[in-house]
């Protein structure tokens, strides 16, 4: 959903939206086919950028949310590699062990990562990526699976892929407003070189939103994006897993060619 923009859910490009490129041209997903994201760029990235994003995406989908996708039922093209049962580190009177859950007895949880708001609106010493501040879990019955394993403590633990995290974000923001203004509109967008992998400046322009409050609507919804415009600048703000009432990421996208 998106929230604030009356905005399509599709668009034809007609051109790599990354290189330029008008050969071997596919749909981009603009958010990955494996979170189930509404949002498509028809003909919009050639088969190099279109690995290129697929490794970074790939590698948080398959680490980072592989629980919550597995028990959520969220599309994958390898259902024949979808993990059949996951294992907790859990603490029963003291004693720490792991056990092993069939996938369809698992609550959905998975962590989110929190890091500084963007370097380009806070000023603080910064060098390159990303700075953490922490992470969030999130899920559904978390103390009803405790109570039903019958354990005083479980550990949820993930590993995070966190360049590929932030730079999914970018490119995510970025699609977004292709899909509004057009593939043309931009006279340069801030977070193409850090989507392609030629800078390691995303903390410049990602990071967690600029307000205290979550400034996107609770919903239903799986995800939720909103476009901003501040003069010929854009931003976007994404919120991934709305429902689980998640925090609300900030991209400072670029800024628009003059008339547009």
């Amino acid at each position: 959903m998106n929230a604030g923009n009356s905005i399509p859910t599709r668009r034809d490009i007609g051109r790599c939206i990354y290189c330029g490129s008008t050969s071997n041209l596919s749909d981009e997903h603009i958010l990955p086919f494996g979170l189930k994201g509404p949002w498509i760029l028809r003909n919009a990235s050639c088969g190099t950028c279109r690995d290129m994003t697929s490794a970074f995406e790939g590698e948080v989908l398959k680490k980072q949310f592989i629980l919550a996708r597995s028990v959520l039922g969220l599309p994958t093209r390898h259902k024949d590699l979808r993990p059949k049962s996951f294992t907790f580190d859990v603490t029963k009177n003291g004693v720490e062990t792991t056990i092993t859950i069939p996938t369809s007895e698992c609550p959905p949880f998975f962590i989110m990562l929190v890091p500084k708001q963007p370097r380009y609106i806070q000023n603080y010493e910064y060098d390159k990526g990303i700075i953490l501040v922490g992470g969030t879990l999130h899920g559904r019955d978390f103390d009803a699976f405790k109570k039903r394993l019958g354990v005083d403590e479980i550990k949820v633990s993930a590993t995070f892929p966190v360049n590929s995290y932030f730079r999914m974000l970018a490119k995510m923001a970025y699609g977004m407003i292709i899909l509004e203004y057009g593939s043309e509109a931009l006279e340069e967008c801030y977070v193409l070189p850090c989507i392609m992998g030629k800078t390691d400046d995303i903390g410049y322009w990602v990071g967690s939103s600029e307000q205290d409050v979550l400034s996107l609507p609770k919903v239903k919804e799986f995800h939720l994006t909103q476009n901003l415009r501040l003069g010929n600048e854009v931003r976007a703000k994404i919120r991934l897993f709305a429902n689980f009432q998640t925090p609300e990421y900030l991209v400072i996208v670029g800024r628009l060619k003059k008339g547009v």
